[in-house]
């Protein structure tokens, strides 16, 4: 049998705490949780608990919250020097109980507060230096051991609230079986979800990102993974505390030189990437790119909205590929008024390498925004190929209008479309209101809508 215990800031709970380094009485009922496994901690709310120091969770618990009960890093709670930073160098907020691999582990409901824009402006160690925004202060739930001495398995992260914060809202390292599923994350000013040598069945879907400087998420040394009804979006607020606006991937995809896997077996479906940011998606990996498969299947989604408005890097476009393997397919997306170039393909991948993009809209690619150094070396195309002596870009049935240089950039289409595709999504935003439809839909299929003319295609909107 189940048994929930309760952590209240009213005197009412199992355990208790009274406003000032809370986490001491979260702490007492997590390792009650570790010595009776199976079984539920809740933090009640409303009320704030403040964390002045690590939130340590033992295997076989779930850690679950009333909405308004919140995890907040008191003001200058992270320090104002090296010597007195509390979360330097990767310590998570909330992480194991030192000694325990993270097995079976569930964390649900509540919200956490960073609270970054009421702390110094350096936080103390990162890396081994003081550093302000990002490289691994102030991460929010840290799971999994980054030296892959053991492994941690079947980790929820579900229904949270993470905001500004200078960290990531989760990093999991070498594990199996993630789930991370119905969260809103913004302002993480590193990733908001970073995911480390993730194998098993493991699942990024239906989660609101806005991202900041770095990535609304981001798959290193990964594989079986399928991210699918996110929203990838651009933090517009004011509590950056001077960190890096839009420059954010949606997505990035690589290998780390020093992991031993290489990422294989990635489906992106379905999600909504919209600017202004640095790029939507955008594969990497370092030293390792090559002949072996590593298959990345990108289908489904919208790209809109400025992506590639920070065009300063030369990965600045809709979807950058390089360096890569074999593997990756490209279909069925729309891209509309993305800067730079919508799909490209550059850097040192190695010879014999082919990828197929087929059947994508590709709208009003504008070109650079602002001509700044070290973005893309040809702009305002549709697709890109800047490596065309390793690599072959297979293009099949692609809708092109209105790209601002051309269609294609050393790419040979083997055939293309004179129609909109029609089982590629167009979103269109009215009114702060979404609207998914199908394009190129039959006029006797169009009841109770209302055909609209725009930029050269057709879209219908609700009415």
């Amino acid at each position: 049998m189940t048994v929930t215990k309760l952590v209240a800031g009213d005197g009412t709970g199992d355990f208790n705490c009274d406003g000032s380094d809370d986490q001491e009485g979260i702490n007492k009922a997590l390792s009650w949780a570790a010595s009776n496994p199976g079984n539920i901690i809740h933090l009640v709310g409303p009320y704030v608990f403040q964390v002045e120091d690590q939130v340590q969770i033992g295997p076989k618990t779930i850690l679950s919250g009333d909405s308004n009960a919140v995890l907040k890093i008191p003001n200058m709670g992270c320090g104002t020097t090296a010597s007195n930073c509390v979360f330097p160098d990767g310590k998570g907020v909330i992480a194991s109980i030192p000694g325990t691999v993270p097995n079976e582990i569930e964390i649900t409901g509540f919200e956490i507060d960073g609270n970054c824009q009421n702390q110094a402006l350096k936080l103390g160690l990162a890396h081994g230096q003081p550093s302000s925004s990002g490289s691994g202060v102030e991460r929010l739930i840290s799971l999994g051991d980054l030296q892959g001495k053991t492994r941690a398995n079947n980790i929820k992260i579900h229904n949270m609230y993470f905001h500004d914060a200078f960290g990531e809202a989760a990093r999991i390292a070498f594990a199996d079986n993630v789930l991370i599923y119905n969260n809103i994350a913004s302002n993480h000013q590193h990733d908001a979800f970073f995911c480390i040598e993730v194998s098993g069945k493991n699942e990024l879907r239906n989660n609101i990102i806005y991202g900041i400087t770095d990535g609304c998420a981001r798959f290193d040394n990964c594989s079986y993974w399928t991210v699918y009804e996110n929203q990838f979006l651009a933090y517009a607020g004011t509590n950056n505390n001077t960190a890096y606006m839009y420059g954010h991937n949606g997505m990035q995809i690589g290998d780390e030189s020093n992991k031993p896997s290489l990422t294989d077996n990635i489906e992106i479906f379905n999600n909504k990437f919209k600017g202004p940011n640095l790029c939507g998606i955008w594969l990497n990996t370092t030293t390792k790119a090559g002949a072996t498969p590593q298959r990345v299947r990108i289908h489904h989604n919208t790209f809109t909205d400025d992506i590639a408005w920070r065009d300063n890097a030369g990965w600045s476009v809709g979807v950058n590929v390089g360096p890569w393997g074999n593997g990756v397919k490209i279909d069925h997306n729309t891209f509309d008024s993305c800067y730079n170039n919508a799909v490209q393909f550059n850097s040192a991948i190695v010879s014999g390498i082919t990828a197929e993009v087929s059947y994508n809209n590709i709208l009003n690619t504008k070109g650079s925004r602002t001509s700044l150094t070290g973005g893309p070396s040809v702009a305002g195309y549709g697709i890109v190929n800047l490596v065309s002596s390793n690599l072959t870009v297979l293009a099949e049935g692609n809708y092109m209008a209105g790209n601002k240089t051309g269609d294609y950039y050393k790419v040979t289409p083997g055939s293309t479309s004179l129609e909109l595709i029609p089982d590629a999504k167009i979103i269109v935003d009215n009114s702060d209101t979404n609207y998914e439809v199908i394009v190129k839909c039959l006029e006797s299929e169009a009841e109770g809508f209302v055909n609209k003319l725009t930029q050269n295609y057709n879209i219908y909107k609700k009415v």
